[in-house]
């Protein structure tokens, strides 16, 4: 399931009504690390395909990815409405941190449920530099982020037409 990119994994019914529970979640604990630690399995199938309605989205999510291994960036910063920026950057399953801002509530339920990402509530969306502002203020006031981070965000541009996502900007933060 791990190399599937699975974001959840469950006990199955002998597993959960055995003798040793906490062992079997110790052994899965240390199968699932040890297969994410191995990141490369997670890029490899993604090779974009140009006939693809979401090629171009395709292609920056797993460049951020990438990316954000190059300069050890600590976040991936995503805007999206449907999620999908949020899914792909996760089956990437890159080192830094995935924070996703949507103004879809129902949205962000289900964000929780995929593998590394937190989301949170933005409705702002009108400029892409604002909104980047905005989005990284938001986290450096929580202390999710702190002066001297690099951070990878994405988003569609115009971000108003809330678009596929197209854009990519590194930031270190002051």
């Amino acid at each position: 399931a791990i190399f599937d990119g699975a974001d959840v994994v469950m006990l199955s019914g002998e597993t959960a009504m055995g003798k040793y529970p906490v062992q079997v979640i110790e052994t899965m604990r240390k199968i699932i690390t040890t297969v994410e630690e191995k990141s490369d399995i997670y890029f490899r199938h993604l090779t974009a395909n140009p006939h693809s309605p979401t090629f171009i989205s395709d292609a920056v999510c797993y460049s951020a990815c990438r990316l954000a291994e190059s300069v050890q960036a600590n976040a991936i910063i995503g805007m999206t409405r449907s999620g999908y920026t949020a899914y792909m950057t996760s089956s990437c399953r890159p080192k830094a941190k995935i924070y996703v801002f949507s103004d879809n509530r129902r949205l962000l339920s289900r964000m929780s449920l995929v593998w590394g990402v937190r989301g949170f509530y933005y409705d702002q969306m009108v400029s892409t530099d604002n909104s980047i502002n905005d989005v990284q203020e938001y986290l450096k006031e929580r202390e999710v982020i702190t002066a001297g981070d690099v951070v990878i965000n994405l988003a569609s541009m115009p971000l108003h037409k809330q678009g596929r996502t197209n854009m990519v900007k590194v930031t270190k933060l002051e």
